[in-house]
């Protein structure tokens, strides 16, 4: 393809951990973080998205030097940023067990945070998750807003969100 798709990005895109597997372990040199040169996703931006947890978990565990951090190059969302927008709380919380995790990270385009991300699909588990990991609520996008949901004194308002159990089936 012309947007220089690797099969390792391939793979975790379509969540096969044993393609996954099979690749890693044939080929030391492969780099899981290159990133495709049309929007600049690497591997672990698209299993985030996925929520493959398994692969995620294998991407992070194959490599120390992985940028965890890594933005897109179209809008800038991080991995952490999809992963909270897609209400995948196992694979936050497999993003947050890393010490490299830059929890406040926000995106080029818009200027949220992973925080607002969660917040924006009213997602309780994950607001809580991303505060107790510490996660910044006052931090304002590009038009001046806080992430959704938080009282005058930063508190969480949990009356504002939904029970992540009766969302998710």
């Amino acid at each position: 393809s012309d947007n220089s798709q690797t099969p390792l990005y391939v793979a975790c895109q379509r969540g096969h951990l044993k393609v996954v597997n099979a690749l890693l372990s044939k080929d030391n040199s492969i780099d899981i973080n290159k990133a495709t040169s049309d929007n600049g996703q690497t591997p672990l931006y698209v299993a985030c998205i996925g929520g493959h947890v398994e692969i995620v978990n294998t991407l992070l565990s194959k490599d120390d030097s992985s940028n965890i951090n890594i933005a897109t190059s179209d809008n800038g969302q991080t991995p952490l940023y999809v992963a909270c927008k897609g209400g995948h709380v196992d694979v936050v919380n497999t993003l947050l067990k890393h010490d490299s995790i830059d929890i406040n990270k926000a995106t080029s385009d818009t200027g949220e945070t992973p925080l607002h991300a969660a917040c924006s699909i009213e997602s309780l588990d994950l607001a809580k998750l991303l505060l107790a990991a510490g996660a910044d609520c006052s931090i304002e996008n590009n038009n001046g807003t806080k992430p959704y949901g938080f009282n005058e004194d930063g508190t969480l308002n949990e009356g504002m969100f939904r029970d992540d159990e009766d969302y998710y089936d």
